[in-house]
């Protein structure tokens, strides 16, 4: 999804249309990224998503999932 949004900021903001490619040193593969139709709407979704959370009063209440007793935030949303 970064990736994919840094295609999109160049593409939206800079008119400049380029493709991607997420390297995986460990597996030794790269993976071309290109910016489609699909991608460029769950960018703006989240685009939307995130305004819609930094603009309210009050944060959402935290949520434990799976993954984040290893994140490296999780300091930051179960310190209360």
């Amino acid at each position: 999804m970064q990736l994919s949004y840094y295609l999109w900021y160049l593409k939206h903001v800079t008119g400049v249309e380029k493709e991607g490619v997420l390297a995986h040193p460990r597996e030794r593969k790269r993976e071309p990224v290109e910016l489609t139709a699909e991608r460029e709407a769950k960018v703006e979704e989240a685009i939307r998503g995130i305004h819609a959370v930094v603009s309210r009063e009050r944060p959402p209440e935290a949520e434990e999932k799976p993954y984040c007793p290893s994140c490296a935030y999780h300091d930051f949303c179960w310190s209360c």
